[in-house]
Formats: structure tokens, C-alpha cells, sequence
């Protein structure tokens, strides 16, 4: 298990009709920062997320159903990964996504715990 804590929200970080949230740790640039969410890792480790685990946002819990190719890899080297909420649609696979289900964007403040959890 691995968890960050929200640390700020970018002014366009998060619409209603988008449905994803881009997260980064706190190297983000601050054009960046705008439109993400930033989160800072407690601690860091290797573990690789896969189809059937788990992402929480407090206590709204998702279950990935995708992990793009280069997800994993972004996620620990700059705490970098978009969370979509919706289905995952062959031509536009994003590939530094974890695609989520519910479709459902969670409420997120400063001070949210991302709890990512290996099954």
C-alpha cells in the first residue's frame, strides 16, 4: 500500500465534464500545478499497480480496471498519474492512465489521503 496526502488543488484541476483528476507530486511546474491535483507520498516504494486493485480518496474507494504503459513508471518517479473516470475507449487509452470505476469524480480537499492498494 502506498499513500500520498493532498496538498493543493490547481484553480482548473478539477470539471464536472472532464472526467479525470491529474495528480503530481510537488516538483510539478507551476503551469502544471494549475491543472493538477498535487499529492506528497509518505513514503515512496516500487510497488506496481495493476487491473483489480485499488485507489481511495479518503473513503471513496475505485477499483482500477486499467493501468496505462507508462503509468507505474511516472507514478514513481514524479508522482505523476491521471485518474479516468470512465471506460476505457481503444483509440483514446491514455497511456499514463489508471482508468476507474465507478465513473463517480471524488470530492477531494487539501488534506485528502490517496491511499493506492495492492490486492
Amino acid at each position: 500500500m502506498k499513500k500520498s496526502v493532498v496538498k493543493s488543488i490547481g484553480k482548473n484541476a478539477i470539471h464536472p465534464k472532464d472526467p479525470l483528476i491529474i495528480l503530481f507530486d510537488e516538483s510539478a511546474t507551476d503551469a502544471l500545478k494549475n491543472v493538477s491535483v498535487i499529492q506528497k507520498f509518505d513514503e515512496l516504494n516500487d510497488h506496481l499497480l495493476k487491473a483489480g486493485d485499488t485507489l481511495s480518496f479518503d473513503e471513496q474507494e475505485y477499483k482500477i480496471t486499467q493501468v496505462g504503459p507508462l503509468a507505474n513508471e511516472n507514478l514513481q518517479a514524479m508522482g505523476h498519474v491521471t485518474v479516468v473516470f470512465k471506460e476505457v475507449a481503444a483509440e483514446d487509452e491514455m497511456a499514463n492512465a489508471l482508468y476507474v470505476e465507478p465513473f463517480i469524480l471524488p470530492e477531494i480537499i487539501e488534506g485528502t489521503v490517496i491511499t493506492y492498494a495492492i490486492k
